[in-house]
């Protein structure tokens, strides 16, 4: 699949872009060549989460994919964009977001 453009969505230690296609948005957690298992690791729970009912995004393929950057090579993961908002700080927003975190924790 050809992308478009990377988005960044995120500039810590590992990345998350969106990821525009022709077809499609999606989000790429893209981490140093290196690490391969913290990519899988994480998968399996963001799966499992997503399987559970936990709001997360839906893990769009088994495999890993190795991207070129600026021909620096990364290990890559797509997964379903969700669109979404900043939360306002409000009672609401925080009884909402506490639920979330408690279903995940209870998962």
């Amino acid at each position: 699949m050809k992308i478009k453009e990377l988005l960044p969505l995120s500039l810590n230690r590992s990345y998350v872009y969106k990821a525009i296609t022709a077809r499609e948005d999606f989000l790429l957690k893209i981490l140093p060549i290196n690490s391969l298992d913290r990519l899988q690791r994480e998968y399996l729970a963001i799966q499992t989460l997503f399987r559970e009912g936990a709001p997360v995004p839906r893990p769009l393929k088994e495999e890993n994919n190795i991207i070129q950057i600026n021909e620096v090579a990364f290990m890559a993961r797509a997964y379903e964009f969700v669109e979404g908002h900043a939360l306002q700080i409000n009672k609401s927003n925080f009884f909402s977001l506490g639920t979330s975190i408690g279903h995940i924790h209870n998962i």
